[in-house]
């Protein structure tokens, strides 16, 4: 057997991608409890509602510290904080970037989380484009932007899965000929 090292770790890249973006697709689920808790009585956000008040960047400032309380008990995951912080202490660059997304226009709690992802954890937006679409072509474009020179198959219809990815991996680990060609679905 013959293996195309570039191409083995092309795969596994791909499958990285994919696990991290389940990851935080489920840690979006489990910070709701922590957003509906920084809600009114009458149901409505400071956060949302407010441009730059006192109140909007604690609001803002309790979130983040849930969120990176919740990112730093997921056992395996491959991501680090732009800054390290003890997040019971907090420093002043964590806290500075927490002032300029409390800063912004905030739309909705999924605005919030990718804000805080993007500028806290350093997560790329094309990850939220995937996670939204989990589409083929998205993991694509991704692939072909940043591994120049990298041959990619795929059918833009169709979604991506871990399990095909995996799957795909494993038939091109038991082939015989050398393959240069990446299959994402």
């Amino acid at each position: 057997m013959h293996f195309n090292l570039e191409v083995i770790r092309r795969y596994t890249h791909a499958i990285e991608f994919v696990e991290q973006s389940y990851t935080i697709e489920n840690t979006f689920k489990e910070m709701i409890p922590t957003w509906e808790k920084l809600l009114c009585e009458d149901g409505t956000s400071i956060i949302v509602r407010d441009v730059l008040t006192r109140s909007k960047a604690q609001l803002v400032q309790l979130y983040a510290r849930d969120l990176m309380k919740y990112v730093n008990s997921i056992i395996g995951l491959s991501m680090f904080p732009i800054t390290q912080e003890d997040v019971k202490v907090g420093n002043w660059r964590v806290d500075c970037i927490i002032l300029q997304i409390a800063s912004n226009d905030i739309k909705d709690h999924r605005h919030l989380f990718e804000l805080m992802m993007t500028n806290i954890y350093g997560v790329p937006t094309v990850m939220f484009d995937f996670i939204k679409s989990k589409s083929s072509l998205v993991l694509a474009k991704y692939m072909e932007n940043t591994y120049q020179g990298i041959k990619l198959k795929y059918d833009e219809e169709r979604e991506i899965s871990l399990v095909g990815l995996e799957s795909n991996l494993s038939t091109y680990l038991s082939s015989e000929e050398i393959e240069t060609v990446i299959t994402l679905n």
